[in-house]
């Protein structure tokens, strides 16, 4: 598993447990995890990160089971919800990603970095965590790729890389005097760049445009208007890592409503 996914897997389990209030985990009943459930549904949790939740206590628990930790497996009889996957809603126009890559005062190094940044992420898709662990062997920017080393599910995959972005991270990379191992670091000691430095920095840049953004924003804009141009779903979903088509359906969706609002708004019948 990806380091990501443990993590996230270890504090959905720690809070399940204090949760439940109970100090043996052979106590944990069926009943204690339905009601975790509609805790979770109570607050307003997403149905996808309900689904991914129950997942991760499936995994602990056959992970007790087979440790002989318990007898009886609560997990068994809950069944895994199906996900009430919605449009997403923060998607943004090509003038507003313009906006955005333009924002940074690439006249320093730090400006320069920034705008590779948001460059690469809205032209490849990829994730923060990926991001963060791109080196320059997973480079090739003579031809236009990077390499996504293990990314999610501990996969590498292939992601063309546009010429735009190609010629930001040169730039980049041209005004650091000794190169390291990480594409993208930090000015301070050198060292890659931290997931939440990434986060800030997307979200630091669309603020002072009066843009809500994220990385994850990038990543569903990415998809949404490759899918408007054309691009096949198959190559989208391979491009973005997915395992599901069902999530790269939502873009789909989003796409077609877009036409239709268009086509309402231009043709006269």
């Amino acid at each position: 598993y990806a380091e990501s996914t443990i993590k996230s897997s270890i504090i959905l389990i720690k809070n399940f447990l204090k949760f439940t209030a109970k100090n043996n985990i052979k106590d944990i009943i069926v009943e204690d995890i339905k009601k975790f459930c509609r805790y979770k549904k109570l607050n307003k949790v997403c149905s996808s990160t309900i689904e991914n939740n129950i997942g991760y206590l499936r995994s602990f628990f056959r992970w007790l089971a087979k440790e002989g930790l318990i007898l009886i497996n609560p997990m068994d009889k809950i069944e895994m919800p199906r996900a009430e996957y919605k449009l997403p809603l923060d998607i943004l126009s090509e003038k507003e990603i313009l906006k955005l890559i333009n924002s940074p005062d690439t006249r320093n190094l730090k400006g320069k970095r920034d705008r590779a940044i948001i460059e690469t992420m809205y032209s490849t898709g990829i994730r923060v965590s990926e991001l963060c662990n791109l080196k320059i062997q997973d480079l090739d920017l003579a031809n236009g790729y990077l390499r996504v080393n293990q990314g999610k599910g501990l996969k590498d995959r292939i992601v063309p890389l546009g010429k735009k972005s190609s010629e930001a991270i040169k730039k980049y990379l041209i005004g650091i005097k000794e190169p390291k191992e990480y594409v993208f670091l930090a000015q301070t000691n050198q060292k890659e760049l931290s997931y939440m430095t990434i986060i800030n920095l997307i979200k630091g840049y669309g603020a002072s445009l009066n843009i809500k953004v994220s990385p994850h924003t990038l990543r569903r804009t990415f998809a949404t208007h490759m899918i408007k141009r054309g691009a096949n779903v198959m190559s989208v979903k391979a491009m973005l890592g997915h395992k599901k088509i069902t999530t790269i359906e939502r873009y789909v969706k989003l796409a077609i409503k877009d036409l239709k609002e268009e086509h309402a708004k231009c043709h006269g019948r």
